[in-house]
């Protein structure tokens, strides 16, 4: 079973789902050693069984704004571990620095495959409140890192 979740700076843990096309380029990527593109983005989504990526919304790549890259090697995918007797692998720690807010409310966070349109990988459950980031959002809210998990 994979299955993964995305972890904000202070500490929230919000749980994802992985798509069938997120599954097949992790499959791929492990097993074929098909190489990836990893990134996370912030958007708004309605989440639904036949989503893709030109069905969320995300802020204008514009004023600090913009997909964060996860390289496909230990600089990306940092640390490694087990919890509750599951194997994961974790990405390092992105970052979002505006510099005036975003033009969209956020919601949601992603895993896509390219730096813009790609394959929507896995998508979170929904924030506790929608955000539209500024320079006032606080640090641990503006940070965000992945956790893979595989049983």
């Amino acid at each position: 079973m994979i299955r993964g979740e995305f972890i904000r700076g202070d500490g929230l843990v919000i749980p994802n789902n992985i798509t069938d096309l997120g599954v097949a380029i992790i499959l791929e990527a492990a097993l074929r050693n098909a190489i990836p593109e990893f990134w996370l983005g912030l958007c708004k989504a309605v989440p639904q069984t036949d989503l893709e990526i030109v069905d969320v919304k995300e802020p204008t790549v514009a004023d600090g704004y913009e997909r964060k890259e996860i390289e496909r090697s230990a600089v990306g995918w940092e640390s490694s571990g087990t919890l509750n007797g599951e194997y994961y692998l974790e990405t390092k720690q992105v970052t979002w620095t505006p510099t005036a807010a975003f033009d969209q409310v956020v919601s949601r966070i992603m895993l896509a495959s390219a730096a813009t349109a790609g394959t929507l990988i896995a998508l979170s459950s929904q924030f506790p409140a929608e955000l539209t980031m500024d320079a006032a959002t606080p640090l641990a809210i503006r940070q965000y890192r992945y956790r893979l998990y595989l049983r």
